[in-house]
């Protein structure tokens, strides 16, 4: 927003924090339910859409905290009484569960004085805990899952749970997943695409999440071609990966592109 209206953010932010509850009605909760269900069947009618749901279910455990998409299914939205959503409103939403950050033109004794007014009189509410999430490395072996659709090409995924932000771990996976796949002249992408022609497209990417993530490559295969064949191209240029490491010039590109966004 422009600086002179911070005051103005700032007061509609706290408001949304301390007093947003006595606003929340049944009928605001229907219209707010009505439009997630919405925005989850644009994603879910998209080609390939159902994918994800097999991943999920494939890489965790149904208990497990990412064991289920973040919106969830049509049941669990239905589900959602106003007393729900108003406990967990008071449970999670507040000053001691969130992170302000002012960033522009605007001076810290400012700054500080427009948030001591707006939010310091919004009392502090139970603290979160943050549920066990292991990863899981004891699946009985490789899975694979054949979901049908009416689309122009086959579609092949692989996909791996991984550690998350809080690992040593995350930033090599970032770096992996860029030389093998995230590039715009990746190994998948020189190989399988220009070279080989195998496939239309192949893309890989590290999903980081806070204490676990999803390593995944996918692969739109080229008409004609058998996806049999692509998924053993893939393996053998993972196992080569792994073996000899990214190169220097990978490395240093990925770096690049990294800050340049």
């Amino acid at each position: 927003v422009p600086t002179a209206a911070l005051d103005r953010a700032l007061f509609l932010e706290s408001d949304r924090m301390g007093w947003l509850t006595g606003a929340i009605t049944q009928r605001t909760l229907d219209v707010q339910r009505g439009v997630v269900q919405n925005e989850k069947r644009q994603g879910d009618n998209q080609p390939y859409g159902m994918r994800r749901y097999k991943l999920t279910e494939g890489l965790y455990p149904a208990d497990h905290p990412y064991g289920h998409t973040t919106i969830g299914s049509m049941a669990d939205l239905d589900r959602a009484s106003l007393a729900d959503v108003k406990d967990w409103f008071r449970s999670h939403y507040g000053p001691n569960n969130a992170v302000l950050v002012l960033a522009g033109d605007v001076d810290l004794p400012t700054a500080r004085a427009l948030v001591e007014k707006y939010f310091g009189a919004i009392p502090a509410g139970p603290k979160s805990v943050a549920p066990a999430a292991p990863i899981p490395t004891a699946l009985p072996g490789p899975a694979s899952e054949t979901i049908k659709d009416r689309v122009a090409a086959t579609m092949l995924t692989k996909a791996w749970a991984v550690p998350g932000v809080d690992s040593p771990d995350a930033i090599p996976l970032d770096v992996a997943a860029a030389v093998l796949g995230g590039l715009s002249s990746s190994r998948f992408d020189n190989a399988l695409v220009k070279g080989e022609r195998l496939a239309v497209s192949v893309s890989a990417y590290n999903q980081t999440l806070a204490q676990g993530g999803t390593f995944a490559i996918t692969a739109v295969v080229r008409p004609g071609v058998d996806p049999a064949l692509v998924a053993r191209r893939i393996d053998q240029m993972i196992a080569e990966f792994v073996r000899t490491g990214p190169t220097v010039d990978e490395v240093r590109r990925v770096v690049s592109s990294s800050v340049s966004e």
